[in-house]
């Protein structure tokens, strides 16, 4: 039995070491496709007038900015909701319970505190009872986009359009007295507050409470980077993959790609720190199988001695390569 637990403890160790590093090679992975798209894309994109409709960059991929036309309105018809733009949010949040788990001492903790959040969370994985949320929402969060968009004679679809949700913000979409419209004609038990729609008492929300907002992003000018198909947009293939990019205002090539690299850099950061604590905790459970072993007086300190070396000796080639790679990803 000892020798199976052994393995069990060896296996998860191991487990646990190459799923992190794969998780950190991942977070590089990425930082890399992004590069070499922005730098594929400042050698080969083709630029073209925003203006004019050109055939002869058919299946190419162009860079292109221009001014937004977008002529019909923005429309949400389950709550009569109509709003100029290129992209409407309704967002409906529901005041619920969430757990959080603290695993920082020796035994494990369990809190819960209040949030608003438009996913409903699961109460019945909860690890205490008494913590019950709902378990529907009256109305689902939803985007809708704008089917009329161009850019000179260039048609925007949706696709291309949705590559901005995420990367930019949404600014309230609805007046107060647009607001107070919906109260009276769709939602007479709500409230308006702080340019929310409000189910139960804005100041002291209790859980299963909903708040329902609207907002929306506007564009007078788009930057697209893609395959042009006749007047259309598609996604021009790579071996890192598809660029497809459409970003608010009118933006040098070079720096298309800036925002998209932070976001990446900045979660490869904390991806490399919290891998590199887990990979001392699957050395650790590595070294498990050994414990029982008169490494020292005290086989649990001279464990911990082993684990401890072995991360000093590993340590300074991973902080290496990990600082080296960031410098190439960076530059």
């Amino acid at each position: 039995m000892r020798i199976i637990s052994n393995l069990v403890y060896f296996a998860i160790g191991v487990f646990l070491v190459f799923f992190v590093t794969s998780f950190v090679s991942q977070s590089f992975s990425d930082l890399f496709a992004i590069r070499f798209k922005q730098n594929f894309a400042i050698e080969n994109a083709h630029v073209i007038d925003a203006n004019t409709s050109n055939d002869s960059f058919n299946d190419q991929l162009v860079f292109l900015s221009g001014k937004v036309y977008a002529p019909e309105p923005l429309t949400d018809q389950e709550f009569s909701v109509s709003s100029e733009g290129i992209i409407l949010l309704r967002r409906v949040e529901v005041f619920q319970w969430e757990e959080d788990i603290d695993r920082s001492n020796a035994s494990t903790s369990y809190t819960y505190e209040h949030v608003w959040s438009d996913e409903l969370i699961d109460s019945t994985r909860f690890r205490k009872d008494g913590y019950d949320n709902p378990s529907q929402k009256p109305y689902a969060s939803k985007y809708f986009i704008n089917t009329s968009v161009t850019v000179g004679p260039h048609k925007v679809d949706q696709s291309l359009l949705e590559t901005l949700i995420g990367s930019q913000n949404f600014q309230s979409a609805l007046s107060d007295d647009e607001l107070d419209l919906i109260i009276e004609t769709k939602l007479q038990n709500y409230t308006r507050s702080h340019g929310f729609l409000w189910s139960g008492n804005p100041e002291a929300p209790e859980v299963g409470d909903v708040r329902i907002s609207f907002g929306r992003i506007m564009a007078d000018a788009l930057t697209i980077v893609a395959k042009k198909s006749d007047n259309e947009f598609l996604p021009f293939e790579t071996k890192k993959g598809p660029i497809f990019i459409a970003q608010q205002g009118i933006v040098d090539l070079e720096h298309v790609f800036d925002q998209r690299y932070r976001q990446a850099f900045g979660s490869a950061v904390i991806i490399v720190v919290t891998g590199y604590l887990f990979i001392w905790v699957g050395i650790v459970v590595m070294l498990e199988p050994l414990r029982g072993f008169p490494i020292t007086k005290s086989p649990s300190r001279g464990l911990n001695k082993m684990a401890f070396k072995s991360m000093l000796a590993v340590s300074p080639l991973a902080i290496g390569y990990i600082c080296l790679l960031f410098i190439i990803a960076y530059f």
